[in-house]
């Protein structure tokens, strides 16, 4: 005690150091043995302590014990512990034999499971490279033996292809198709004027930036001949670089069908502006034109003109020459016309004989009156058409943009009222619309309206004119005219409405409605024993042009109960002239019913004696304008006394209508014509003054 021991050694031991050491670097405590040579009974004496530090006083305290007969303990349990962990060596030793069979077990049975799977996946790889193969002899094949050509470009080269593009390129040698370019195997230039490189080079970079890219391409063949093919190009990226790969078809067939297809549909498009005979503009073209035209002049403040041209009496060239010499006169009248007006204006054929010439872009009217003139100019040379010469004139109605109409439909319609009333005033002349004109037209257009109206509410009347036998000085019959009770106008004879009735279909309703009511009058008439004779209808021109006539007078006898020989269809003499053909072969339809026939008018139309023998007609009328002057006029009573004697000579009954004076009817009489119709007799009546005529010549039989 009282001695520093930090430096002792006891068995080559610092016992203190390692004890005050250990417990600074032993927080928690520590056990430790050594030899306590301090004890004064054996310096060797073994001891183990226990040392665990206290940091707050800085101590280090340790208990510990002496080992003597706890040592023996200790070896016994030292040797026990040996022999156990011998045993439990050997049993690791044991339990790590059983687990490594069971691995090597588990290995041996794992191993079989792979070596099965690795011989599936043998055969796997084996059959898909079987497979691989097949597939590549099938692509190979389609590739070689596709009805499509196959292209492979590699940087703009052809590197491969199959038998379709040798036969399309017309070549058996496959070197010919490889290592080429595009721009090698076809024309400088494409037939959109692009070249063919520059082309080629911007439809490669659309199919590598879009990837798929599908165009037409003209190419020229190993042999020079020139083809369409259709390319559709797709781009395969590949490890090292890219490749596309070209569908190629040949369409130079569907080509050649597209461009026929356009030039048939450029020609049904000029034949649906343009007229068929003459080649000029129609009516279609004409709007156009006429419109842009008027745009056109109004933008410039410049003025136009539109004239509609009516050939004078061309009906009657085209008839007495055929329908194919007036279809060649029209032909040269139409390239006359084109060559008397400047490149800038228009020639259209509207229909039949009717043009329009359309003066486009005019300073002033005074621009127009020298366009008409040059125009009418050009037809002072006669027409020669074969053999036959004609001197053709013209009937013009002019209209100007802007002063007569703003709208073209206005312009058209103007210049075709102008054109009437050139007409009108005896043809060959050219007239300019004015508003009179207009307003003339108006009241027509408001009469044909009010015409509609009478058939609806019943407006109209028929009255009846007789017709007297000289002779015997009795009424043998009579001819239906019609009368208007206009709810303003009161009782209008036809002279104010027939010939705007005529000019519209409503002629053929108002020539029904007579015929019905005559044909219902008449029967009666003869019910009640009063005899009138027969009675003359008018039969308007339309009326006889109408395939419906000859079904009607069947069906309107028939509900009639009116009988055929009681009827007299009065013609007048210009219509049969129309179409003598027709005409004969209809007039024998109605002789075969049982019906009469007259011809009102008898000389003042176009008939010739040739066509007046084969004409299945009964009765001639003497026109009353060869009777009104007969007692001044030698001509007309000479006139007159040939038609006498004409329908004598041909076994036709003769009437002379008109006959107002006694001097007249006794020329008439005298002359050999015994039937007159005229106010000398009476003027027309109403049919109940009829009835009361017929009532007194039966009571003075």
């Amino acid at each position: 005690m009282g001695k520093n021991r930090l430096d002792v050694v006891s068995n080559h031991q610092f016992i203190i150091r390692d004890i005050v050491v250990g417990g600074k670097l032993n927080v928690e405590g520590f056990f430790m043995n050594y030899t306590a040579s301090y004890h004064p009974i054996d310096n060797d004496r073994q001891k183990v302590s226990f040392i665990r530090p206290i940091p707050q006083f800085e101590w280090v305290v340790g208990t510990g014990t002496y080992l003597l007969e706890e040592n023996n303990a200790f070896l016994e349990r030292e040797k026990m512990l040996k022999a156990k962990m011998q045993t439990t060596i050997a049993n690791l030793v044991l339990i790590s034999l059983v687990i490594m069979c069971l691995i090597m077990a588990m290995m041996f049975i794992i191993s079989i499971k792979l070596r099965s799977l690795l011989d599936r996946y043998e055969n796997h790889l084996l059959l898909n490279n079987k497979q691989i193969k097949e597939q590549k002899r099938v692509f190979e094949t389609l590739y070689q033996k596709s009805a499509d050509g196959i292209w492979l470009l590699k940087e703009g080269l052809f590197i491969d292809c199959n038998e379709a593009i040798m036969k399309m390129f017309k070549t058996e040698h496959k070197k010919r198709l490889i290592n080429v370019t595009l721009v090698d195997l076809s024309p400088e230039f494409q037939p959109d004027g692009q070249s063919s490189f520059e082309k080629s080079q911007w439809m490669n970079s659309i199919a590598s930036k879009e990837g798929v890219h599908k165009f037409e391409w003209y190419a020229k063949a190993c042999d020079g001949s020139l083809l369409w093919i259709s390319v559709v190009m797709t781009t395969i990226i590949m490890n090292k670089g890219q490749i596309q790969h070209c569908s190629v078809r040949d369409i130079t067939v569907r080509k050649a069908l597209e461009e026929e297809n356009k030039k048939q549909k450029k020609l049904l498009m000029h034949q649906v502006e343009h007229d068929i005979l003459t080649g000029l503009p129609n009516r279609n073209l004409l709007q156009d034109r006429l419109t842009q035209a008027m745009k056109k002049a109004s933008r410039d403040g410049r003025v136009l003109g539109v004239m509609f041209v009516d050939i004078d009496k061309f009906k009657n060239i085209n008839d007495s020459l055929g329908h194919d010499a007036g279809d060649i006169l029209l032909k040269v009248i139409a390239k006359r016309m084109q060559n008397s007006i400047r490149e800038t204006d228009t020639v259209a054929r509207l229909s039949g004989d009717e043009f329009i010439v359309l003066l486009d872009g005019c300073k002033d009217v005074n621009d127009i009156f020298t366009a008409i003139k040059k125009l009418v100019a050009s037809f002072q040379e006669p027409f020669v058409i074969g053999n036959e010469s004609f001197k053709i004139t013209m009937s013009i109605g002019v209209s100007v943009y802007p002063n007569d109409g703003e709208l073209a439909s206005k312009l058209l319609k103007n210049a075709d009222i102008a054109m009437y009333k050139a007409k009108a005033q005896g043809r060959n002349r050219y007239i300019f619309f004015d508003q009179a004109m207009n307003q003339e037209t108006n009241e027509h257009l408001e009469i044909e309206k009010s015409l509609h109206k009478a058939l609806e509410n019943k407006e109209f009347v028929v009255y009846y004119q007789p017709q007297v036998n000289l002779k015997s000085g009795k009424i043998v019959g009579f001819e239906a005219l019609l009368r208007w009770n206009h709810p303003t106008k009161g009782l209008t004879s036809p002279a104010y409405f027939i010939h705007i009735a005529e000019e519209s279909e409503l002629i053929i309703e108002i020539g029904n409605w007579v015929i019905r009511e005559v044909m219902n009058q008449f029967k009666i008439w003869h019910d009640k024993g009063l005899y009138p004779g027969k009675v003359a209808i008018n039969i308007a021109g339309k009326q006889l042009e109408s395939n419906h006539l000859i079904s009607f007078m069947l069906q309107s006898l028939k509900e009639s109960g009116c009988k055929a020989e009681w009827i007299e269809l009065e013609i007048v003499e210009r219509f049969i002239m129309k179409d003598t053909s027709k005409s004969i072969a209809l007039l024998k339809r109605f002789r075969e019913l049982g019906l009469d026939i007259s011809i009102d008018d008898f000389g003042t139309g176009h008939s010739s004696l040739a066509y007046l023998k084969q004409l299945p007609i009964t009765k001639l009328k003497i026109d009353q304008s060869f009777v009104q002057n007969l007692e001044n006029s030698s001509e007309d009573r000479a006139i007159a006394r040939t038609i006498i004697e004409l329908g004598r000579g041909l076994g036709l009954v003769v009437l002379a209508e008109g006959v107002e004076s006694k001097a007249q009817k006794e020329f008439i009489y005298s002359s050999g014509c015994e039937l007159i119709q005229g106010y000398v007799f009476s003027k027309p009546v109403d049919a109940n003054s009829v009835e009361e005529m017929l009532r007194n010549q039966s009571h003075m039989l």
